[in-house]
């Protein structure tokens, strides 16, 4: 055996282990022994798993280390945190049988080593009995060796058209596989429209449109946990059927940083039967001490989203805030938006709502769909007051209504736009040059005069810019401007 087939056997039954320590009930899909191990202590390990799993005990590095000791067999495994350090290599739960299987053929192959060179000794040694040669011959033509796979492979136009298509979640918008986000400011109603989500995730059809794929939904709700009841309540009422069997909630609290809570959750969902979608609300709150600015502290909370998502393999959907300035994004370090297969923006322009796909691979960027907020009655509380919620409805009104224009981000015309607000309000002109005549209007010589210094450009260039940058806004749709006047659209 080569030293690479060497190196992926060991981490094949350090994965093995890592998964039987997780999932032990995984352990009627391994058709294995211990003897069938190539490291002593992975050898040893899986025995008193096997012992454990007989009796009817429960696995955990504790349990696993004290029959290991009982037996005589804790010389060389490093003690309860050397067992407890292999489940930072735990595989996703359906690839355990595909780790036993490299386990059991590199355990082949060695026996099959073994019987060349047991047979090549007896040929060399004139004196040796004809039966045992024999015996070993057989053994070797019955235990036939694969060639070694390379460790690329190179695949043809062919081999890549062949391909599986990408896997939807929800098409278009959320993969089957991966991590992504729904993130906005605070009450543009990102929570409701999560749950919208999961409601129909679960039952499957289609969401805003978008086809899905029904599945087993997970929501970590670390915020605002007294009002789902009420939420899904409100979803009921509303849609005059019962919130979906397969949905499943979580409100203890739980840390992405703590290696401990992370697989303890991860266990949790197996044991549930698994999720296909783990929603967590809010990232904020599953990472209470962390700097969220500091590229460490994100690469930690990332650290514990991928072993989450690892560890499910589902779908992983964090609940996020927008950073103050909503217009830049999220919250937090780059790296957070970088990591993520897919990203949901909620946005909310006084009661008008609509989410957005900020980043989807291969899917729909940029696709906008406005939503509204509808409050639904559910009854009065102990002191006669009433209980009320809200449910997520497409608002038809708004995607009837003619798009709005896209405010500046930055540069020259933010600084104009900015500027341009204390005027209007200041202004007594109205109706002029064409303009409505609810519409305050300012002159285009006053605003520039008022306007130029506040430009970081030479003060030469000042006015012309300031030209350029309302130029740029009556062809975004935000100013109107004629005879010299101007106002918004």
């Amino acid at each position: 055996m080569s030293a690479s087939a060497g190196q992926a056997c060991f981490e094949a039954e350090q994965s093995l282990i890592a998964g039987l320590l997780t999932f032990p009930h995984a352990r009627s899909k391994v058709d294995l022994k211990a003897e069938e191990f190539a490291d002593r202590t992975h050898r040893v390990v899986f025995g008193a798993i096997d012992r454990l799993i007989a009796a009817g005990q429960v696995i955990d590095p504790i349990t696993v280390f004290a029959e290991l000791s009982e037996a005589g067999e804790a010389d060389g495994v490093g003690g309860v945190s050397a067992l407890a350090a292999l489940i930072d290599s735990v595989p996703l739960q359906q690839s355990i049988p595909a780790h036993a299987d490299i386990v059991r053929r590199s355990a082949e192959a060695r026996k099959a080593m073994q019987v060349r060179l047991q047979a090549a000794t007896l040929l060399r040694n004139p004196a040796a009995p004809l039966a045992d040669v024999q015996e070993l011959l057989a053994q070797l033509g019955n235990q036939p060796v694969e060639a070694e796979s390379p460790r690329f492979a190179l695949l043809g136009i062919h081999e890549l058209r062949e391909l599986p298509p990408v896997r939807w979640r929800i098409h278009s918008l959320l993969p089957a596989v991966g991590v992504a986000a729904v993130f906005g400011p605070s009450g543009a109603g990102k929570s409701f429209l999560q749950l919208d989500m999961m409601a129909a995730g679960c039952i499957g059809g289609r969401w805003f449109g978008h086809l899905v794929k029904p599945g087993r939904w997970l929501y970590v709700a670390l915020e605002g946990q007294a009002a789902f009841r009420q939420r899904v309540e409100a979803w009921e009422h509303h849609h005059d059927t019962a919130f979906p069997e397969q949905a499943r909630f979580l409100f203890d609290a739980f840390k992405l940083t703590n290696g401990g809570d992370v697989l303890a959750l991860a266990g949790a969902i197996d044991a549930a039967g698994g999720a296909d979608v783990v929603v967590i609300d809010t990232l904020n709150r599953a990472a209470p001490e962390a700097d969220e600015n500091s590229s460490a502290d994100m690469g930690l909370i990332l650290e514990g989203v991928r072993s989450l998502q690892a560890m499910t393999g589902g779908l992983i959907v964090l609940v996020h805030h927008a950073g103050k300035d909503a217009t830049k994004g999220m919250r937090g370090h780059s790296s957070l938006y970088a990591a993520l297969d897919a990203v949901i923006s909620v946005t909310r322009d006084n009661d008008r709502r609509e989410w957005s796909v900020s980043k989807a691979k291969d899917g729909e960027d940029g696709a906008t769909h406005p939503f509204r907020l509808d409050r639904v009655t559910l009854g009065t509380d102990e002191d006669g007051e009433e209980i009320t919620s809200c449910v997520v409805l497409p608002d038809i009104d708004a995607q009837l209504a003619p798009p709005r224009p896209k405010l500046p981000k930055g540069g020259n015309q933010k600084i104009v736009y900015d500027a341009l607000g204390p005027l209007f309000r200041e202004s007594n002109c109205f109706g002029r040059a064409g303009a409505s005549p609810v519409r305050p209007c300012l002159r285009l010589d006053d605003v520039i005069d008022k306007v130029k210094e506040r430009l970081p450009v030479e003060a030469k260039r000042q006015a012309e810019r300031v030209k350029q940058a309302i130029t740029g806004l009556v062809a975004a749709g935000v100013l109107c401007t004629n005879e010299g006047w101007i106002w918004l659209k």
